[in-house]
């Protein structure tokens, strides 16, 4: 019988062979912060392959992801060596991480090494990012024309227009983004008259202040400043929303009743 542990942290392995069998007992906290430790004991397992190998995890206390990837690492390489392998100890929970980890065991052959920096890089770089955006330009005038052909729709048949709906759009938009845009713009305000205070003073025209504020809050930067934070703020809700209801497969739903209409 020949018996060999070790210890990394919270966590040993154990390896005895006896009588044509190998046994590796481990235990402890297999967790990522012992996962570093383990990669050589682990890798300097082996074993005949007319002698199975029995792994046994009665003594784990814990295992995450990282302990749960270790083990089916090593038992996938010892069965590619032609040995038998067999789990056993493991709770439920421990079993359904182990088959969790074998299921996404999906290697990636396509890596590239990155490339230096050279000029036909930055060539390369410059051109995609064109064609990027020339594609992107297709996508918006795409979604142009599924506005218009909705509209379209909507004109010949106006009774696809769902009112209450558009109603219930157009508050979540515009009505519960005015306490937001308000506050921004009372901030902006601050800022230019501020500013504005401070350059007409070397001028002797303070009283213009007002008047200035005025004249750019409400001519200039308003407009653009509301059309730019309620573009961000509903857009980003709108993006949530989308995440959510493909999360929880509405999108697929939908798809799927669109298909049958």
């Amino acid at each position: 019988m020949d018996d060999q542990t070790t210890t990394n942290g919270d966590a040993w392995i154990s390896q005895t062979d006896a009588s044509g069998t190998t046994t590796i007992a481990v235990g402890g906290r297999w967790v990522v912060a012992s996962a570093a430790g383990l990669f050589e004991p682990l890798g300097a397992i082996s074993a005949r392959a007319d002698e199975p190998v029995i792994f046994d995890l009665s003594d784990v206390s814990v295992l995450d992801t990282a302990g749960a990837w270790l083990i089916h690492r090593t038992a996938k390489r010892l069965r590619q060596e032609g040995v038998t392998v067999d789990m056993v100890g493991a709770t439920d929970d421990q079993d359904m991480m182990l088959r969790q980890a074998a299921e996404h065991d999906a290697p990636t052959d396509d890596i590239r090494q990155m490339e230096q920096y050279t000029l036909q890089g930055v060539l390369g770089d410059v051109g995609g990012g064109v064609i990027r955006s020339l594609w992107g330009a297709v996508d918006v005038l795409n979604f142009f024309g599924m506005i218009l052909v909705a509209v379209g729709r909507v004109i010949i048949n106006p009774r696809r227009l769902r009112l209450a709906a558009t109603i219930h759009q157009i508050e979540i938009i515009g009505i519960h983004a005015l306490p937001l845009v308000g506050l921004i713009s009372f901030l902006i305000g601050v800022v230019i008259a501020y500013q504005a205070a401070s350059i007409l003073s070397d001028m002797n025209a303070e009283f213009l202040t007002v008047d200035m504020v005025t004249f750019v809050t409400l001519r200039e930067l308003g407009i653009l400043l509301a059309a730019i934070m309620i573009v961000g703020r509903s857009g980003s809700a709108f993006t949530a929303q989308i995440g959510a209801m493909v999360m929880h497969e509405e999108v697929d739903a939908m798809r799927s009743l669109a298909s049958f209409a």
